[in-house]
């Protein structure tokens, strides 16, 4: 049977057995065009009822041997045969379809857990949730500490300041960015007496760099700090505050 795909315009000749049980679909090899090919009516010579063409011979001998039909007939075929096409059953379908569905599920669990800091970031009251499960959560200002703080109170202008200097010490082999500081001015008795928001002194240290710090803020009550607690936030586009 020669076959001519109507795309290309391809050309191929096709065994007779390839289409034994009925009409099947076919795939052109050149530009991958699949149709639907319906055998062609068997045509016999009435006064020799026995006779058969050269490929149902071929077929015979093939089956004989103990060979598969498909490859005897295939030895003879040009090399650009259109491939068969294999329908999927309806099994194969749902077990397809069930892999998919597992590999969405995984995906989807593993997504929250693995971009975790991000999405702890957007959402800071999820930060609990991720501990609760003991998934670490990376902490803003990671490697980045504080050392050589100092706190004074000092007279300026008529007023008592509190002030607050030190050094921001990057501890690690990466560009670190700073996030926002929060100061807390605590007690003898380590209550918080106020607490301040401090500017970053720079956007980001270099790696096992430091940079210094100052602040200073008017004490809100009139009592004795003995201690100064300071803390790395970072604040997200909504001013949320990621601790």
């Amino acid at each position: 049977m020669i076959l001519v795909c109507s795309s290309c315009a391809a050309r191929y000749l096709a065994p007779d057995a390839a289409f034994a049980e009925g009409g099947r679909r076919v795939r052109c090899a050149r530009c991958r065009r699949e149709w639907w090919v319906e055998p062609l009516p068997i045509e016999r010579d009435a006064s020799d009822p026995e006779a058969s063409s050269p490929a149902i011979e071929e077929e015979t001998k093939a089956s004989e041997s103990g060979d598969s039909v498909e490859a005897g007939v295939t030895a003879s075929m040009p090399p650009q045969l259109p491939a068969l096409v294999k329908e999927i059953s309806v099994w194969q379908k749902k077990v397809l379809y069930l892999l998919l569905l597992l590999a969405l599920g995984v995906g989807s669990l593993l997504w929250p857990i693995l971009d975790r800091e991000p999405i702890v970031k957007t959402f800071p009251q999820l930060r609990g949730f991720y501990e609760m499960l003991h998934l670490h959560v990376k902490h803003s200002g990671g490697g980045l500490v504080f050392d050589q703080v100092k706190s004074e109170l000092r007279s300026d202008g008529g007023a008592m300041w509190l002030y607050v200097d030190g050094v921001i010490h990057n501890t690690t082999d990466e560009m670190q960015l700073i996030p926002d500081i929060k100061a807390r001015a605590l007690g003898p008795d380590r209550h918080i007496l106020q607490s301040w928001w401090v500017e970053a002194p720079a956007s980001a240290i270099p790696p096992g760099g430091e940079t210094p710090f100052h602040t200073r803020v008017i004490p809100s009550l009139q009592r004795t700090v003995e201690s100064v607690y300071l803390e790395f936030y970072a604040r997200n586009e909504r001013g949320d505050v990621v601790r």
